[in-house]
């Protein structure tokens, strides 16, 4: 959905742009020019993917297999949370025929170009960023179950990418009560990531005025889970807080056009998450070191820290429509509840260092095995209404949260 509102004027887009796949998946929140970060909304059938105060998650909605999509960068009324971009995918719904598709794509080292000029050398990069290998299958299927009245749509997705990180090696250090880094040269520090995701969307035709949607999308992400680390953090260190169990994201639609003026609408949906992990190899007796000085300053090496993290967000929404051309009334109602449970681990000796030219100079205590509990409730109420008078068009609306 990022690649997407890239494209879109007006609208910006966090992190480094994904150029086909590249970046992988990770948290990326967009907003439009003027709004403040990450004001903008990704939702799914209407109904919001995000955490209790961000727009986006760790969960990535499938373009490729989506039946609609639509952005909205500004001038929400009142059905609308914030005043910014809202990006609502619709997924594919099966239909009398069964049909579908597949898709592959990848690449190799081989298959990039390399700037990495004797000038850069001689300014102190090591080594570039380069592309290691790239891939990302995915097919779907759909038909009917019950011919006229009941469907499915079913899809697969397997994505992930492996690339060298710049300047960046394994340090031969690593595990032991040494307070230098060492790097490796035999051994580029590797970024990876894995992304694979089952949905399957039930769409049942209950009567001629009723229909009810359910879906349900599983995804499993794991980043930095071989390698791991950046320019300034050598692997040993890398965070791990995204190591996905699980990312799941179900929901249910129902509609119902009572007349040919009177639409009434309502969905219920969760995400859910599941992440974190400590690094197989990881020593709890070593401190974390932060390097002000040495080859790479501020670079940070010796042990990681990592969160196990645990949330759930039920949301909801039911709305009714009346529009006869010339007015569009709407009024409704939203909500959802956010649970999360989030432990904070480290190392044994509760302790982080700094370092200049591997002597401490500053050191750092906190609380090992820390949890934190939230619960956030929110509702809202609203009503809106466009008319055309003429050739003027005429809308506000009213929204309490």
């Amino acid at each position: 959905f990022h690649g997407i509102a890239a494209l879109v004027p007006g609208l910006a887009v966090s992190g480094s742009q994904d150029v086909g796949g590249i970046v992988g998946p990770s948290v990326v929140t967009f907003s439009a020019y003027g709004g403040r970060n990450g004001e903008g909304r990704l939702q799914v059938d209407g109904i919001g993917v995000g955490g209790n105060t961000a727009g986006t998650s760790y969960y990535v909605a499938d373009i490729g297999n989506a039946q609609e999509i639509t952005i909205t960068t500004s001038g929400g009324m009142g059905e609308a949370e914030v005043g910014g971009p809202i990006i609502n995918v619709v997924p594919r719904t099966g239909g009398n025929r069964m049909s579908g598709s597949l898709f592959a794509t990848g690449a190799n080292d081989a298959m990039q170009s390399d700037n990495y000029t004797q000038e850069l050398r001689d300014l102190g990069l090591r080594n570039p960023a380069s592309l290691i290998k790239i891939w990302d299958i995915n097919g779907s299927v759909g038909g009917p179950i019950r011919r006229d009245s009941l469907w499915y749509f079913l899809t697969s997705r397997y994505h992930g990418n492996r690339k060298y990180i710049e300047g960046m090696y394994y340090n031969l250090n690593a595990g032991t009560n040494l307070f230098t880094y060492e790097p490796d040269l035999s051994r580029p520090a590797v970024s990876d990531s894995t992304w694979k995701n089952t949905s399957l969307r039930l769409t049942w035709q209950m009567s001629p005025r009723n229909k009810l949607n359910v879906f349900w999308d599983e995804q499993r992400t794991c980043i930095a889970c071989i390698g791991g680390g950046s320019a300034t953090t050598s692997p040993e260190a890398a965070d791990g807080t995204t190591h996905m169990d699980y990312v799941r994201a179900p929901s249910a639609t129902w509609t119902s056009p009572v007349t040919n003026r009177l639409l009434l609408e309502a969905g219920w949906g969760y995400v859910g998450f599941l992440y974190g992990r400590e690094r197989s190899g990881n020593n709890r007796n070593m401190v974390r070191l932060t390097e002000q000085a040495g080859a790479i300053p501020g670079l940070t090496y010796g042990s990681m820290i990592w969160q196990r993290n645990q949330s759930f967000t039920p949301k909801w929404r039911a709305s009714a429509s009346y529009v006869t051309g010339a007015h569009n009334v709407k009024i409704g109602i939203d909500g959802l509840t956010f649970y999360q449970e989030r432990i904070y681990l480290g190392n044994n000796q509760n302790l982080n260092y700094r370092l200049n030219n591997a002597v401490p100079n500053q050191l750092t205590m906190f609380v090992n095995d820390f949890k934190f509990n939230n619960v956030t409730k929110s509702s809202a109420a609203y009503a809106q209404n466009q008319s055309r008078l003429g050739r003027l068009t005429v809308q506000g609306g009213l929204r309490d949260d």
